[in-house]
């Protein structure tokens, strides 16, 4: 069964980013273990995405754990799911879901409590590097972002076994 694995729990969000050549960052906890299958974009205008998943280092993107180079088609104004295999997301783990954008406005944020988000220079043609210059963290905001995929121990909730 496909479950969120990671992501954004907001439905309703209202602030487009127009940032261009920059790689655009949120921080979330994994809520299972898992492996990847679907990244799923809130997004407001057409254009190309590009998706990866960094570790957290200390309350800051670390190092990349899976990129995806392949430019992603998005359609407007809704959760838009692009193909997104090769990511192993690991229960109650911190990650920074990243995508770069080749159109403004196509990625949302909006008000979370607790939420981050970063951004940093990235060529659109470039591949996603190791690291990155992240820039000064946003707090209690987060982009319209999420992974979706299979646990990896089905029947389990958030990676633990249930009393049986």
């Amino acid at each position: 069964m496909t479950i969120k694995l990671i992501g954004t729990g907001l439905t309703d969000l209202y602030y487009p980013d127009s940032t261009l050549n920059y790689a655009l960052a949120s921080r979330f906890k994994a809520v299972a273990n898992g492996n990847s299958s679907t990244f799923k974009v809130y997004a407001g205008a057409l254009g190309d995405i590009k998706c990866a998943v960094y570790a957290d280092s200390g309350g800051t993107p670390g190092a990349k754990v899976y990129g995806d180079d392949t430019a992603r088609s998005i359609s407007s104004y809704a959760w838009q799911d692009v193909v997104f295999s090769g990511a192993t997301l690991d229960y109650d783990t911190y990650y920074w879901l990243v995508i770069r954008q080749n159109a403004a406005d196509i990625v949302y944020l909006d008000y979370e409590s607790g939420g981050s988000l970063v951004s940093a220079p990235l060529s659109w043609a470039n591949s996603w590097p190791g690291t990155l210059s992240w820039g000064t963290l946003s707090a209690d905001y987060s982009y319209g972002l999420a992974v979706w995929g299979v646990e990896d121990t089905p029947g389990t909730i958030g990676g633990i076994l249930p009393n049986v």
